[in-house]
């Protein structure tokens, strides 16, 4: 896509900069994840009803490059609508990360989330840096290992 928009826009040079800086920051945190053991987890995206990400959605591949098994992945939905008080026959997750976009969480969401898990970790989590593909993966490997 940066690619395509160097050309359109006659700035190949500096897409060519932005791809470098993406592909750098994508091999270091390769390497830095490499040994990371994998963690469950449900990526929440809105409350009332409560929305996770499903498979086949860019969440889930930064999911899975983070060493997270997303529980959802096997719906057939993008982003499911879920019944919280399943979530532990749904996968149990580890680690709830509760995104800042779409949907505002709040300390109370993740009360009332939590009480559904075995003491699964809940995370606050930059939407955007998960969601956002193109020029915000600059600052998202940074964003990640400081996730870890």
């Amino acid at each position: 896509m940066i690619e395509d928009f160097g050309q359109l826009f006659n700035k190949r040079i500096e897409a060519q900069k932005w791809i470098d800086k993406i592909n750098f920051g994508y091999r270091d945190f390769q390497q830095f994840i490499k040994h990371k053991p994998i963690q469950k987890v449900a990526y929440f995206i809105w409350a009332n009803p409560y929305m996770v990400a499903g498979k086949n959605t860019f969440i889930n591949e930064m999911l899975c490059l983070n060493h997270f098994e997303n529980i959802y992945d096997i719906k057939e939905e993008r982003y499911p609508e879920i019944i919280i008080n399943k979530m532990r026959i749904q996968g149990d997750p580890e680690i709830l990360l509760l995104s800042s976009e779409p949907f505002p969480f709040t300390d109370e969401h993740a009360f009332e989330l939590g009480r559904y898990t075995h003491h699964a970790k809940i995370i606050f989590v930059d939407g955007e840096l998960f969601s956002w593909y193109g020029s915000r993966l600059v600052k998202a490997f940074h964003y990640f290992k400081k996730l870890h």
